[in-house]
């Protein structure tokens, strides 16, 4: 038998492990200068300058009765021309006398419009009730039945009902669509009646139904700030009219959780998404980010129906420290997917609002102004800039004092707000959120805004050296995939400027969806003036505003 000496097993073993982490530690590398790529793109946004006030409208030519008109003229274009089947969609007119829809706009995203509406609604509800505004609140309620209408048939059409199933004494499923239409709507919605893989015929007594399926987080987004909104300010006791919208999301709500609750958190497909009862779609398990949007459905829940879903959102929050993870959005969405920064913020929102232990709702907005709001301050964000103003007034003044910034202090935010208010009205959109081109509105780019500040369009350097990394360092073709596969988009076309664009320069808009107003020339310079968004950019700030005496 051969002996061997034990001399150098000691450097043997050593050069076993190096061997065996070598690729570890490569591809550790690798992915650790990926990553400070994508942040470094995205770092600008912690460098930015407060706006600059110079370029607002003074305080005192902004003419709130003119504002309140705006409100209502979108209101009245509201409820007659984007509510064909209570969902609220945009449209494209026949000609410019503007008096007949030519069609109404298909959408994947149903329950984001639906929702964002409810945004608007619900705050003109609180703002009425409080004020004691009769006839608003005559309008407000009957908008917001229309609304959650929508989202009801959303829920029942695809499960058969909305309930419990008097033949099985169990609840119908909680699948939720991302759009529902009964028959009789081919000349409104014809896309819900074309062949397509998100595509199915409804359930039971709503088997004639066409509801669109294969919902993801986004939809959820809606869903959520739509309901928590309804719960948090529509009073049951006020009339029946109000009683049966609250009832009404109290059960729609509870189905998709116990929804959820049966398919261990996930969203379940329908027939041809991977076979019927297949998972598929969106995760909602308490672990990294699912673990918020988990947690605001249980405290809608909890809020909705307390004595069912209480226990387990503090459950959530605790034991499954949901809390700690609560908090949306990251640095690269300033970028690319500047959308999810709106869901990330709806869903804050929809669970910040309905918290009612003052420690824990403190927690969260902590987590919200350090961790979300601090990269987006300075962007000239109607949405982003009205979240913080309204967490603000949720917490003791004194505590409230820690968040504001004291270069951008949030007397000057709330002024930035109705400065973009104001623009819907001077810039051309007053008779409509339309695409009109250069002639309608000739400052509508950031090339022929009136801001010079803006018109200098000047760049951020970020996107330009790791291009000509990419292209003309060696170690740079190791990472062009990221260029090459449009992880980003590095191209000319879309480098990033210095100043965001307000409303003056947007294009027809609906903030929920748009892209980084960093990166945009803004404006619709070819457009025909024919296609007009639902007036959820203006409606849901400015009620928002006036509920919470902002303005």
């Amino acid at each position: 038998m051969r002996i061997r000496k034990r001399d150098n097993l000691k450097k043997k073993n050593c050069a076993i492990v190096l061997l065996f982490l070598l690729p570890l530690i490569g591809f550790g590398a690798y992915a650790s200068f990926l990553l400070y790529i994508l942040n470094d793109i995205a770092s600008f946004t912690y460098h930015l300058e407060p706006p600059n006030t110079e370029h607002f409208t003074p305080e005192e030519d902004i003419d709130m009765d003119i504002l309140s008109q705006q409100a209502h003229f979108y209101e009245a274009q509201l409820e007659k021309w984007h509510l064909p089947a209570n969902i609220s969609v945009d449209v494209t007119f026949k000609n410019h006398s503007y008096n007949e829809i030519d069609n109404w706009h298909g959408t994947d995203n149903g329950n984001l419009h639906v929702g964002f509406s409810l945004l608007a609604e619900t705050h003109r509800y609180k703002w009425a009730l409080k004020n004691n505004k009769e006839e608003e609140l005559e309008n407000a309620t009957r908008t917001i039945k229309k609304l959650v209408t929508a989202f009801s048939n959303f829920i029942a059409a695809p499960n058969g009902g909305l309930g419990i199933n008097p033949e099985t004494g169990e609840w119908y499923p909680g699948t939720l669509s991302r759009f529902a239409v009964p028959p009789g709507y081919e000349d409104v919605h014809p896309f819900m009646f074309e062949d397509h893989p998100r595509h199915f015929n409804g359930t039971g007594d709503y088997k004639n139904w066409r509801v669109r399926l294969h919902t993801s987080r986004d939809e959820l987004a809606g869903f959520y700030i739509g309901t928590a909104c309804v719960l948090k300010h529509v009073d049951p006791n006020q009339d029946d009219e109000s009683k049966w919208i609250w009832n009404r999301v109290k059960l729609i709500v509870s189905q998709l959780i116990e929804g959820f609750k049966r398919t261990n958190w996930l969203i379940i497909g329908a027939e041809g998404e991977g076979g019927e009862g297949t998972p598929c779609g969106s995760d909602l398990n308490a672990y990294g980010e699912g673990s918020t949007w988990q947690l605001a459905l249980l405290r809608i829940g909890a809020t909705a129906d307390p004595d069912a879903y209480d226990s387990l959102y503090h459950y959530s929050a605790t034991k499954m420290l949901g809390m700690g993870n609560a908090v949306m959005g990251s640095p690269q969405n300033v970028v690319e997917s500047t959308y999810a920064l709106s869901f990330g913020m709806a869903v804050e929102y929809s669970l910040i609002l309905l918290e009612d232990n003052e420690d824990l709702r403190y927690h969260y907005i902590k987590n919200f102004e350090e961790r979300f709001y601090d990269y987006v301050r300075y962007h000239r964000n109607n949405f982003y800039n009205m979240v913080h103003l309204v967490f603000m007034e949720l917490i003791d003044s004194g505590k409230a004092l820690q968040f504001e910034d004291p270069d951008y202090k949030d007397d000057t935010i709330a002024w930035d707000i109705l400065d973009n208010l104001w623009r819907f009205y001077t810039s051309g959109w007053d008779k409509g959120v339309r695409n009109y081109n250069l002639t309608d509105r000739p400052h509508s780019t950031r090339s022929t805004s009136l801001n010079p500040e803006i018109r200098e369009k000047e760049r951020v350097p970020n996107k330009k050296k790791w291009r000509d990394f990419f292209e003309n360092n060696p170690y740079g073709a190791l990472y062009r995939w990221v260029y090459e596969e449009d992880l980003f988009d590095f191209s000319e076309e879309k480098e990033q400027y210095l100043l965001p664009l307000t409303v003056s320069e947007y294009g027809i808009h609906h903030w929920v969806w748009e892209h980084s107003k960093f990166n945009d020339e803004g404006g619709n310079p070819t457009g025909d003036g024919l296609s007009q968004a639902a007036p959820n950019s203006f409606l849901a700030i400015y009620w928002m505003g006036k509920a919470y005496n902002i303005f």
